[in-house]
């Protein structure tokens, strides 16, 4: 509130020193106005290099892949058996080189209503589909 009140302060102290701190304070943000554009500018160019990077055909990924296991935790309480699939899809259909190394571990919630019928029907579901799919389900006693 204060900072609106300064230049009508400056302009009945002293006029010219007034329009001074107005012009100096709409400089000041248009340079800061300016710098921002710039800074989102050069963010963006770097992303959109990054993106056409193609990483499955660095050194990293097709010789170190073979020594990484992914273990992907997917907890999960009330949710439909739609959501927990299309997670589970989605792993099983990406284009990682080393399937095998990706471990899917389901943690369902037995105070969910549905939750370990779900975890169940996910198994038999994907099974055999390229990952390792566990389900150990979390005890409603414990907290």
């Amino acid at each position: 509130m204060t900072i609106f009140l300064i230049p009508i302060i400056l302009l009945k102290i002293n006029y010219q020193f007034g329009i001074f701190f107005i012009a100096f304070y709409i400089a000041y943000w248009t340079v800061k106005v300016f710098e921002s554009y710039y800074y989102i500018l050069t963010s963006y160019i770097t992303l959109l290099k990054t993106n056409k990077r193609d990483y499955l055909k660095t050194d990293i990924i097709q010789k170190g892949t073979r020594n990484l296991k992914h273990i992907i935790i997917i907890p999960f309480y009330n949710e439909p058996y739609d959501v927990i699939e299309d997670n589970v899809n989605a792993i099983v259909r990406n284009d990682y080189p080393c399937k095998e190394n990706i471990i899917v571990l389901l943690a369902p919630e037995e105070r969910g209503k549905n939750a370990v019928h779900i975890a169940e029907k996910i198994l038999e579901n994907f099974t055999g589909k390229g990952v390792e799919i566990f389900s150990i389900p979390h005890p409603s006693g414990i907290p």
